[in-house]
């Protein structure tokens, strides 16, 4: 893969996946229009929507600009283009939807502020300004727990790639498995935080790859605790343990613990700490910190000390990410050791699926409930958003997809890393504003139950700030 450079990778990110531009919605076109009765498919993912007699303008609310959308003449209306090839394919595909459908893409940059005033009070009215909204999760959320967004499921084809292969567009599944609000555009990149770990120290224990236990979906909590107390070792025998099984940011960990635990402790509008799934999470906290103590002693004055050390070969398993391994590593290039890469494990709660999930952030999209045909809406987004005709190499070749492949070391524990962000989810125990922290069980302090039972209220009093209620 070729080597690409930061501005390319947030040109990729945010100029050839959108539509975009700025205006205002003050002379917006009436909601509902002149339509007639034929229909017409998408040739790439078929399903019948009604052609509008008068051409439709379909907004899109953002806070920023965006480029290219329907006003735009040329592809150098864009002051920041890096790719001209791509940025050319994209900008012809819009004219193709334009055409195919009838309707003209405009971005509207409302700015963060009037996004969400304008959810909050166009759509409540019923008379939402914009065809889609591009939503932070910080209000996307409570947007569609509130009722503002239409479901997916409600007007889409149950084999609509949105919901079923998520080639060119994927979504969050924040209520149920029968209704999916939010969307976004797809890219195939490794967005979580999966585990890392030393191979050479694996095979010198006779221990199995756990990526080979993972892809026989062997790879459980079960199995990783043993590995720790196994790896765990007091080399020169004076007592003081020098290599332990794990260390890293607890923060990472509880995320994925939870997810491949299938619980959560923010992550509906009821907190989740009631939830035996998520005392589970805890309760293993306690045991390799406390009980084994197969997990190195968290430092708290400082961050960067709890996760450094891997690159020593101090730990068996920790916390890894591209960041990690370029600015600790150079690139892997400070590595004495074949580094491995491995989803999470799951728990006695959870599936090799639930390790499969990371908690989702950044730009997603919802049609607001008002919006008339929001079929006709999707449909055209998704054409538009599909200017690489379903293949993925040429969507993802070069940017952020070359660099995080460069940065796992390796096409094996590249694909490790996308798995274990295949699935977004939700929990929003760090957006709340709690202080909520696993420092009191990883220092002993509190009892799993304890701590449970003494942040349930302050995790569900934030949240009913959270969503208004």
């Amino acid at each position: 893969m070729k080597k690409t450079n930061k501005i390319l990778a947030v040109f990729m990110a945010l100029t050839l996946v959108f539509l975009a531009a700025c205006n205002n919605t003050k002379d917006a076109d009436p909601a509902v229009v002149p339509q007639t009765t034929d229909t017409t498919a998408d040739p790439n993912d078929p399903f019948a929507v009604v052609i509008p007699t008068e051409t439709r303008t379909i907004r899109i609310g953002t806070w920023y600009d965006e480029y290219y959308d329907s006003t735009h003449d040329s592809i150098y209306a864009n002051p920041q283009i890096s790719d001209e090839f791509r940025a050319q394919t994209a900008f012809d595909n819009l004219k193709v939807v334009e055409d195919r459908y009838n309707v003209r893409f405009q971005y509207v940059n409302l700015t963060w502020e009037g996004c969400i005033e304008s959810i909050n009070t166009s759509i409540m009215a019923g008379a939402p300004d914009c065809d889609i909204y591009m939503v932070d999760l910080q209000f996307g959320i409570p947007a569609v727990l509130n009722g503002y967004a239409q479901s997916l499921n409600s007007f889409l084809p149950a084999d609509n790639d949105v919901l079923t292969d998520q080639i060119v567009l994927k979504h969050l599944n924040i209520l149920d498995d029968a209704n999916n609000y939010l969307f976004t555009p797809q890219a195939r990149n490794a967005e979580g935080y999966p585990l890392g770990f030393n191979v050479d120290m694996i095979k010198a224990a006779n221990l199995e790859d756990p990526r080979d236990l993972y892809d026989r979906g062997e790879w459980t909590w079960d199995v990783w605790k043993d590995y720790l107390i196994q790896l765990t070792q007091d080399v020169d025998g004076d007592g003081v343990t020098d290599i332990y099984g794990y260390g890293g940011y607890w923060t990472n960990m509880l995320e994925n613990m939870l997810s491949a635990n299938n619980t959560y402790i923010a992550g509906s509008m009821q907190q989740g700490l009631d939830d035996p799934a998520t005392l589970e999470v805890f309760q293993f906290f306690h045991d390799i910190y406390q009980v084994d103590k197969t997990a190195r002693p968290w430092i708290e004055e400082d961050w960067e000390v709890n996760l450094r050390p891997f690159t020593d070969g101090i730990m068996a398993f920790f916390v890894i990410k591209d960041w990690i391994v370029q600015n600790f590593a150079s690139s892997g290039e400070d590595l004495s050791y074949e580094l491995g890469v491995v989803p999470w494990p799951y728990g006695p709660n959870g599936t090799k699926e639930d390790s499969q999930k990371f908690v989702a952030a950044g730009n997603w999209h919802i049609v607001p409930v008002g919006v008339s045909d929001p079929a006709l809406v999707y449909a055209a987004y998704f054409d538009y958003i599909n200017w690489f005709d379903y293949d993925v190499e040429w969507r993802d070749e070069g940017g952020m997809f070359d660099w995080q492949a460069e940065q796992y070391l390796n096409e094996r524990n590249f694909q490790m890393a996308i798995e274990n962000g295949a699935i977004p989810s939700f929990d929003l125990w760090e957006k709340l504003g709690t202080d909520f922290s696993m420092v009191p069980i990883l220092n002993g302090e509190k009892t799993p139950a304890q701590h449970a039972e003494e942040s349930r209220q302050i995790i569900q009093e934030a949240l009913d700030i959270y969503f208004g209620s």
